[in-house]
């Protein structure tokens, strides 16, 4: 493998520097860019780790627990950062999380799982055109994936 010229890999850091910047200022920690991980805050860190994640550019993104942790107005403030990079941006985010007011902030499309069935529906304010009919639930128990009937509701 040739190795870099002093001047490359300076253009070449230079290129990432700029990167770094650019995806920190997405994630609204542009002014934190010195800072160490350990002088940042709990949200500040899954501000931070969602710029990493996002630098390649990821066609996909799973987000597990992104506000796991935190207090409830930061928790907030990631699930309104989530919004806003979905309507940014092409990646697919997957987001899963026990905080149910927070996924029908984030999602268009929700799968709830309860007691290993699985039950899929729109989120509360999704577009039209993204809303989907309920579907079967699934029981997912047991490692194998098998359509089941929903319960009869009583009239």
């Amino acid at each position: 493998m040739a190795t870099e010229t002093p001047a490359i890999a300076k253009l070449l850091d230079e290129d990432v520097r700029s990167r770094a910047r650019a995806l920190l200022a997405q994630v609204g920690l542009d002014r934190e860019y010195d800072k160490m991980p350990a002088d940042l805050s709990g949200g500040m860190r899954k501000r931070a780790g969602l710029a990493r994640a996002l630098a390649l550019g990821p066609a996909i993104l799973l987000a597990d627990e992104p506000s796991a942790g935190l207090d409830p107005v930061t928790a907030r403030e990631i699930d309104e950062l989530l919004v806003a990079l979905k309507v940014r941006s092409t990646t697919t985010l997957v987001v899963v999380t026990h905080n149910i007011p927070g996924a029908r902030t984030i999602g268009d499309e929700l799968v709830f799982l309860h007691e290993g069935r699985s039950s899929h529906g729109a989120a509360r304010g999704a577009r039209p055109e993204r809303r989907r009919p309920r579907t079967p639930i699934h029981d997912v128990r047991g490692g194998r994936l098998a359509r089941t009937r929903r319960p009869r509701q009583e009239a």
